[in-house]
């Protein structure tokens, strides 16, 4: 009998109880497919589990294995997120400070991706730095991060995901990068001939969730300006500002940002307003994602926005000063 005849015999109960027994088979070998071991869990959630592993026919060179709740021939909402990860990959896979996407199958009830490893998430280093990052520092973590949205929205692609969880930060050759991650919400906005798509609403509640803009917090579906909203909100977060626990605090905290920014940046920082204003406001991240990069390149006078980032090393971990 093949494995999608034998899945839709089952109540989703029953597929839940076979899931978990394939995860426990998984616990206990502790290898995918007979290449991949299984190391140590870096992460996990709705999605399912992201793994540090080594690779068998490559001399056991380091990887990262994220492995999908689904159940092979499916076509639940964890299909999507694969599906969206790999239509990502296959048109994105040279852009600026992404991981490499080296595999991807199914494998006993579970979709699979092996990418490279590149480091711990920006959240987890924020906190060897106390207090917020060096104004030059923040400038240089947002140019690396938009240029990776200017790419992938020149592709037709919007993230919808950005946060500090989703960007971590690589060290390679002593160079210290902002890598973009997980892309499984990540929707197309015009496909592949330039056509509009129709506005994707996944009709999911985003109240809580601090990263979102204004918009998507009032149910309107992501747009590119919201990337970019979102990416003002990781920086203000590293530079020590908070919106809050509770859903209508957040909402109103952010609205107080957009109309009175000095109320919590200094003259120095209004960058970052600008930002905001260039994308969201006058609309930029639609429509002209180079002149946000442009004015982003003019917010410190005789500045090398696209310097290195500025780091020290921590009991053999990143700290950004």
């Amino acid at each position: 009998m093949l494995f999608r005849e034998f899945m839709q015999k089952y109540s989703t109960q029953q597929k839940l109880e076979i899931f978990q027994f394939f995860r426990r088979l998984l616990a206990k070998n502790n290898r995918i497919a007979k290449r991949y071991k299984l190391i140590h869990k870096v992460g996990s959630g709705s999605f399912g589990e992201v793994w540090q592993a080594t690779d068998k026919l490559e001399g056991n060179v380091a990887k990262i294995v994220k492995i999908i709740n689904k159940y092979v021939g499916g076509s639940g909402p964890r299909d999507i997120l694969y599906d969206n990860e790999i239509e990502f990959f296959k048109y994105c896979h040279d852009a600026p400070n992404i991981p490499t996407l080296f595999h991807h199958f199914s494998h006993v009830g579970f979709n699979v991706l092996v990418m490279s490893e590149e480091g711990q998430n920006l959240r987890e280093v924020a906190k060897r730095s106390p207090g917020s990052f060096s104004l030059n520092n923040l400038i240089r973590i947002a140019y690396q991060i938009g240029s990776t949205l200017c790419f992938i929205h020149d592709k037709s692609f919007i993230h919808r995901d950005l946060k500090a969880e989703n960007v971590l930060v690589s060290l390679k050759n002593k160079v210290c990068k902002m890598v973009l991650i997980d892309f499984g919400n990540a929707v197309r906005f015009k496909d592949v001939n330039g056509n509009e798509l129709p506005e994707f609403n996944d009709g999911f509640d985003y109240t809580h969730c601090t990263h979102k803009s204004i918009n998507v917090l009032l149910g309107i579906s992501h747009t590119q300006n919201d990337d970019w909203a979102s990416l003002v909100y990781l920086l203000l977060e590293m530079h020590g500002v908070t919106w809050g626990s509770r859903t209508g605090e957040m909402f109103m905290n952010k609205v107080e940002f957009e109309a009175n920014p000095t109320e919590i940046l200094v003259d120095k920082m209004l960058w970052i307003h600008k930002m905001y204003q260039d994308s969201v406001e006058l609309n930029m991240g639609r429509e002209n994602n180079k002149q946000i990069m442009d004015n982003l390149a003019k917010a410190r006078e005789n500045f090398d926005c696209e310097s290195d980032i500025v780091f020290e090393m921590v009991g053999g971990a990143v700290k950004i000063i």
